[in-house]
């Protein structure tokens, strides 16, 4: 939704400053539970280090920018192997958010959508602001609301680190980075091909090719999909279903090794998808100027159909060379994104408010980084780093006021349609060095100490303008600023024995600065903020014995945050600004226990606390006009506890084949949507996850040559919502809107309950 929009609403009712879509970095903390109970080996080091039967798998990561067993990285992560994406059909992030509990996936439009992790998550989607959470796939970030919607097949694994990642990972990783790596080519031939069809008419082809080209020298890998669904969403008032999809996707590697000691890979990707959609709303009164609307996940009332469009391509280049000091990696990326999405600020009868948005981002990454030897006692990785990126977002709101209401009212009468547009461009450069070392004070004791520091410049021009005297709507300015920061790490590890590592971290991340690029004034649009800051403090131990059978780490932490970049209503302006005003603390405890008590099953349990306020949060509304004070107020989309139970029968089958059952059940506690924490508490009870199931059964050939799944998701087909944006003032009469019990909220509620069966087969 606009900032436009919002500037209306201000002026209807300015001491609510509740609507979620546009609320600036509000430190969402993600819950924080660590290990996946089935985690990862690495499809490029699985023969290796795969474990025999009836013991966990040995994890090996990246999060160090080396490949470590993650038992042994002093680091709060989660990882999941190929197996656990194939076997839970994780298909996009959001189904990836439902699997690792300390993950938040915020999903609006097929041109919006944000991650959150331990509360870094930035409400914004302008172009002048950046996110608390990195998207890294194959090591290249995603920097865009727009690109984050990758199509999750043939990874080799997943990783989410908890907390800032400022050292390795540099801006924009306060919250922590989500990591995926595709698979790799190899010189072994292979080819998979996989169908799957469910309800919904939902029906999807997806196949893998792999092959040598020259023995030992070269090799491809080229990954396709197709996938659609039917709409499913029943809308009464169109006479048809909305919420169709159409997705293709293709990815192509390179791999070329002239001798053992280079290896250079270059790859090429391209998503493309459509569909009907629309937006949701839940409420509990019927305003007589629009109705009757309709409540909930299954039906909408719109009265027209929303769409949404995406074309994303990019490449890449990656060359690794061993040399007497280490290995030199030097990694390229390019990324292109055209994404258009149509949607409706409320699902009603009448229409009244609809958005068009338009995402046209392009960037260039480069990094070069020196890794030294392994097994020594001082190991150390340091590097350069370079981003480029430019982001168009043109956006287009049409109100389409009905007499008598409180809109009608706010605006004037007679002014319909209301038009507003927003046009913003910005340019980012930013440059950053990094280092770290890891000294082994004594066997079982090292130190750990790093550092990055970081330039960043951002460039632009943005206008906004409306069709009537609306007081502030119209602006226009270009802008440019430069800001620096330095996120050194330090942590101290001590393993007295190989089973058993205790660490205590202290860690400082980032987000950048940036401008209001949908301000609604010439001094908004050139005015910049300044970079949001955030202190890491934690300890925690990684426990493996019963001849690893068992696993249990736990962590506990506090994230302090500074210079939080808030969006607050300017009353002067009838606008929103975002500013650097307020702090907040963020603490928990995460603890994640796997085990194979028998050879036959595995076991595994997740759990976090979650703690968070505002220490500090004041808005001057100007003079004569009291503030409003958040402080001690809950920080938004925080549950404050979330535990997901997982098991997993494993029965040999005749002809050596396999046999799997298993599940996972999922809680998680109600979150706050806004600042203000004055959500109707209907709403509040939406976003409790009130026991999340999920089955999959599967039987496969010796060798898994065959494979036949038959899976459900979201079993007991419960409704929640991680968004919602009050929209009542659009739809109510003058006399509902002083009513303060009377609410409708916009809403984007999980996938309903999907069922089907999927055929694998490897050649």
């Amino acid at each position: 939704m606009s900032r436009g929009i919002a500037t209306i609403r201000s002026t209807w009712d300015r001491s609510r400053q509740s609507r979620a879509h546009s609320l600036a970095p509000l430190l969402v903390i993600g819950a924080l539970a660590t290990m996946s109970a089935h985690q990862v080996i690495a499809q490029s080091t699985a023969e290796a280090s795969s474990s025999s039967a009836g013991t966990l798998e040995e994890i090996i990561v990246i999060a160090t920018k080396r490949s470590m067993d993650i038992q042994d990285v002093p680091i709060s992560m989660s990882a999941l192997s190929n197996q656990d994406i194939v076997r839970n059909r994780i298909l996009t992030l959001d189904d990836l958010a439902v699997n690792v509990p300390s993950l938040t996936f915020l999903g609006n439009t097929t041109t919006e959508n944000y991650l959150s992790i331990r509360g870094a998550t930035t409400l914004d989607d302008s172009t002048g602001t950046d996110q608390g959470v990195s998207l890294y796939i194959d090591d290249i970030v995603r920097t865009g609301v727009a690109d984050t919607t990758p199509d999750l097949y043939d990874l080799d694994h997943a990783e989410v680190l908890k907390g800032p990642q400022g050292t390795l990972f540099g801006r924009n990783a306060t919250g922590g980075v989500v990591s995926l790596y595709t698979a790799n080519p190899t010189f072994a031939p292979e080819a998979k091909v996989e169908a799957t069809y469910g309800n919904f008419n939902l029906a999807e082809l997806k196949g893998v090719i792999n092959a040598p080209i020259i023995d030992d020298r070269l090799a491809m890998r080229v990954a396709v999909t197709e996938h659609h669904l039917d709409a499913w969403v029943k809308d009464p008032v169109l006479g048809r279903k909305l919420g169709s999809e159409d997705r293709q996707s293709a990815r192509g590697k390179l791999l070329f090794t002239p001798n053992d000691d280079l290896r250079a890979l270059v790859g090429a990707e391209y998503q493309r998808s459509h569909g009907s959609r629309t937006d949701w709303l839940f409420g509990d009164f019927q305003p007589q100027l629009d109705s009757p609307l309709l409540f909930g996940r299954d039906a909408v009332s719109t009265g027209a159909a929303g769409s949404a469009d995406q074309q994303i391509w990019g490449t890449s280049a990656r060359i690794d060379w061993k040399n007497a000091l280490g290995t030199l990696t030097s990694i390229s990326g390019f990324r292109h994104v055209d994404a258009h999405d149509y949607s409706f600020l409320t699902a009603d009868p009448q229409n009244v408010g609809s958005a068009d948005y338009t995402s046209q981002d392009k960037q260039f990454t480069q990094e070069i980084r020196l890794a030294s030897l392994d097994n020594k006692k001082l190991t150390w990785v340091g590097g350069l780093y370079y981003l480029n990126s430019s982001k168009s977002r043109p956006i287009e709101v049409v109100l389409n006021v009905i007499p008598g209401s409180l809109l009608d009212f706010v605006v004037g009468p007679g002014l319909t349609p209301y038009l507003q547009h927003v046009g913003q461009n910005t340019h980012t450069i930013s440059y950053a060095g990094f280092g770290e070392a890891t000294y082994a004070l004594l066997d079982a004791l090292k130190l750990t100490l790093g550092g990055r520091y970081t330039y960043e410049t951002k460039t632009g021009f943005s206008a906004s303008d409306a069709s009537g005297p609306v007081i502030g709507l119209n602006g226009a300015a270009g802008y440019q600023g430069s800001w620096s920061a330095f996120t050194p790490r330090g942590t101290l590890s001590y393993q007295p024995v190989s089973d058993l590592l205790t660490y205590i971290t202290v860690s400082r991340g980032f987000q950048g600065g940036g401008f209001n690029t949908q301000g609604s004034t010439v001094a908004s649009l050139s005015t910049p903020f300044k970079p949001e800051l955030v202190m890491n403090y934690e300890t925690g131990f990684k426990f493996t014995g019963l001849e690893h059978r068992l696993q249990v780490n736990v962590a506990a932490f506090l994230d302090r945050y500074t210079q939080l970049q808030i969006i607050a209503f300017v009353p002067t302006t009838f606008g929103f600004s975002t500013t650097n005003a307020g702090a907040a603390d963020i603490k928990g405890i995460e603890a994640e226990i796997a085990a194979v008590p028998m050879r036959w099953l595995n076991l595994g349990v997740s759990y976090s606390y979650l703690s968070s306020k505002f220490t500090s949060y004041v808005i001057d509304n100007g003079p004569g006009v009291p503030p409003t004070d958040y402080t001690n107020n809950q920080v938004p989309y925080v549950p404050k506890h979330s535990v997901t139970f997982r098991g997993e029968l494993n029965f040999e089958a005749p002809n050596r084949g396999k046999i799997n059952v298993g599940g996972d059940y999922s809680y998680r506690s109600a979150t706050q949507l806004d600042a203000g924490n004055d959500f109707a508490q209907f709403i509040l009870d939406r976003t409790v996850w009130h026991g999340m199931i999920n089955l999959h059964a599967s039987w496969a050939t010796a060798g898994e040559r065959l494979t036949f799944v038959a899976w459900c998701k979201n079993l007991r087909n419960i409704e929640y919502t991680t968004t919602a944006s009050d929209g009542a003032f659009i739809l109510v009469t003058p006399g509902e809107g002083s009513d303060p019990n009377n609410k409708v909220y916009t809403i984007h509620p999980n996938p309903p309950r999907t069922f089907g069966v999927t055929l694998r087969a490897r050649f």
